[in-house]
């Protein structure tokens, strides 16, 4: 789990590595774009990932985020899910132009919701679009232990996957030449485990999802946010840059979730902090941190004495 950071000067919500509603939403639509973005690198050679990349996209849109969105704009309220959800469903019939054409028909949707929902105050605000990446890579994280079979908090994928995956996972091996050839095993009771070794992958769609998010987040650091650090944050700032490109190789080069998490957690997230002096919001109050070790050890002492009754 990550660090939980706000605005300054705002009220902090409790989304994981958010303090700031503004930025879980451009972090959300920048994760369906990516996701678009695979359904057309895909759709000419893989029909069906393609199908379940657009699902994805389809699925980021909940009820809550369509409401938001409909409260500012009726019109792409509706039209936004629409789109997404005509992809996902016409895919199997379209040609490689209709695709293009409906991809992009729903990325000028995605860049009009942003004005309607997203204030000009918030666009230009530095530590705005420093959570944004902090929970790119998060999504990164999220969808590489996915990958490995691991469920995640929100259930499997999380940002609205259904259960079906866990199900039906979808399992890839590497050729000589590194293509991956997918198939599907049915899930043998429970949760899957994280597969030992860089070979363990057993869900393509969200090891590709994955690798998309590392590199949009490399390249909107570069282009959007690194230019908005403080001219003191020099260090900090080449650091995330050395970090991003750690953790697109670990990706890239199938390393194992443990690994590719730990540069999340020591080379991107703090190096983001100091960068842009983002507030660190404790996950409990203080009182709360106090008692836990007080529950800890009378949890420990009743175990103990149990087994002494043995």
């Amino acid at each position: 789990m990550g660090a939980i950071y706000a605005v300054p000067g705002q009220q902090a919500f409790a989304h994981e590595f958010s303090g700031d509603e503004s930025a879980s939403f451009l972090a959300l639509i920048e994760s369906i774009r990516v996701e678009l973005g695979l359904v057309q690198s895909n759709f000419v050679s893989n029909v069906t990932l393609a199908e379940q990349h657009a699902e994805h996209a389809h699925k980021h849109l909940d009820e809550h985020t369509i409401k938001e969105i409909s409260e500012r704009n009726k019109r792409l309220g509706t039209a936004l899910p629409a789109a997404l959800e005509e992809l996902h469903d016409s895919i199997g019939n379209s040609t490689t132009e209709q695709v293009q054409a409906d991809i992009q028909e729903i990325n000028n949707l995605l860049a009009e919701t942003i004005t309607v929902r997203i204030s000009n105050e918030q666009l230009s605000n530095s530590t705005v679009w420093a959570l944004v990446v902090a929970n790119m890579a998060d999504a990164v994280l999220e969808h590489y232990g996915a990958a490995y079979g691991m469920e995640t908090e929100e259930g499997g994928g999380g940002h609205g996957h259904d259960e079906e995956e866990s199900d039906n996972m979808t399992e890839t091996t590497t050729t000589e030449d590194n293509n991956m050839t997918h198939g599907t095993r049915e899930e043998a009771g429970g949760s899957m485990s994280m597969g030992e070794g860089n070979d363990a992958i057993v869900n393509v769609v969200h090891y590709q999802t994955s690798q998309g998010l590392a590199a949009r987040t490399q390249v909107l650091f570069n282009e959007q946010v690194k230019n908005m650090a403080p001219a003191n944050a020099t260090q900090a700032v080449a650091d995330l840059e050395a970090g991003l490109d750690h953790l697109i190789q670990a990706i890239n080069n199938k390393e194992l979730f443990a690994d590719v998490e730990v540069i999340v957690h020591s080379e991107v997230h703090p190096n983001l902090q100091t960068a842009f002096n983002l507030q660190v919001i404790p996950e409990f109050p203080l009182p709360m941190l106090l008692i836990i070790p007080a529950i800890a050890g009378i949890i420990a002492a009743t175990r103990f004495n149990a087994l002494r009754r043995r």
